[in-house]
């Protein structure tokens, strides 16, 4: 088995585990008694954790190699889910899950990103990336909508023992398969910098696209659960989870199809086409998304901007990995890290300042949108 069908297989297996719980976080922490405020403060705590996490996923490479640190992730994970599962009792691992949340993640993702850039061709980057994409997506287009019953009928915690249990047999299943390499990495400020002025034009990219994603990734699902809840008790809310978890899966069996026709026409024609009809499309859904209040409505403008996203994020995962064998990939899957952390930073930031109010966050990304069509 190829290296990169190895890393769609556990693509496909992460997504089925992510996709029993992650989207479902944040709502997990509502339901527990935490404000909006405390939940935003627990993903930036997350997200300010990515960037020396992976510089030390990198060296983590270096030293035990890509199997080994894959592996080792599982047991930041099992105490990732230990705090989650114990959160409602210690309040204070309200500050620690966050941090082994971004700790467990960089452990996968450095190694994933090395390896899909090692041997994607360059010419079959869009279809490669969409292949990544959307095999993951047939395999759990239930998932999302199971793990809703599942929250609804036996609680959240649950889910984590489910994910948990996914999660070890994917970190079997990479330890058996994946090729033990081993890296060489010399990161420091001097290249860091270098990064920023060779990529200037894609850095601002990458931070814009990272604001969009983030509004929508995290703080799209909270509103809707919001406004499809309102004060209706622990009917509503069950309606809320359940309205939650079944756009995400009707999203998915979408959105397998468009991803695979966006990645082959990335490899035809390139990124810029794709780009401005992704964000021209994401500027009017924002826009809709400010005006409407309606739960039914606001339940279809879901649907459609998870439609829409593979407009954007294969192109832009495209990009990086391209980018990325043009220069020292070990290095600048570290360094393009920082540009996404600060664009997730921002929107976390904007939603702290406009916190009365939710739905300014989505105006803000209404005008980074058409900031990408200028």
């Amino acid at each position: 088995m190829s290296q990169l069908r190895i890393i769609n297989t556990m693509n496909s297996l992460e997504t089925i585990a992510g996709g029993l719980y992650s989207i479902f976080v944040p709502i997990f922490l509502l339901t527990s008694g935490f404000s909006l405020q405390s939940i935003f403060i627990y993903l930036t705590i997350h997200h300010l954790g990515i960037v020396p996490f992976f510089i030390l996923a990198a060296k983590s490479c270096e030293r035990f190699g890509v199997r080994k640190t894959i592996f080792i992730r599982f047991f930041f994970l099992a105490a990732y889910f230990f705090a989650l599962f114990f959160l409602d009792k210690y309040r204070f691992l309200f500050y620690l899950a966050p941090v082994l949340g971004s700790l467990q993640a960089s452990f996968m993702y450095y190694p994933q990103h090395f390896i899909f850039a090692s041997h994607a061709k360059h010419e079959e980057m869009g279809a490669k990336v969409a292949s990544l994409y959307a095999w993951p997506q047939v395999v759990s287009i239930a998932t999302p909508l199971i793990s809703s019953f599942v929250a609804i009928l036996f609680g959240f915690k649950n889910l984590f023992i489910a994910s948990l249990l996914l999660y070890f047999i994917t970190s079997l299943f990479a330890y058996r398969a994946l090729k033990d390499v081993k890296i060489k990495v010399n990161l420091s400020w001097k290249k860091f910098f270098s990064f920023i002025k060779a990529n200037y034009k894609h850095f601002k990219l990458l931070i814009i696209e990272n604001i969009r994603g983030e509004i929508q990734g995290n703080i799209w699902p909270i509103m809707l659960f919001i406004a499809i809840t309102g004060t209706g008790g622990a009917a509503q809310e069950k309606i809320g989870i359940l309205s939650v978890g079944s756009f995400e899966s009707i999203v998915g069996f979408i959105g397998v199809f468009l991803a695979l026709i966006v990645g082959r026409t990335y490899d035809k024609h390139g990124k810029d086409k794709l780009l401005r009809f992704g964000f021209a499309s994401f500027a009017i859904l924002w826009l809709l998304a400010y005006k409407l209040d309606n739960p039914a409505f606001l339940y279809l403008l879901s649907i459609a901007l998870g439609i829409f996203t593979v407009f954007i994020s294969i192109p832009m995962q495209s990009l990086i990995y391209e980018l990325s064998q043009k220069q020292n990939k070990e290095e600048f899957l570290v360094y393009v890290e920082a540009p996404q952390i600060i664009g997730r930073l921002i929107a976390y930031a904007i939603f702290i300042i406009f916190i009365a109010n939710i739905k300014f966050s989505f105006l803000f990304a209404f005008f980074t949108s058409l900031l990408m069509l200028i």
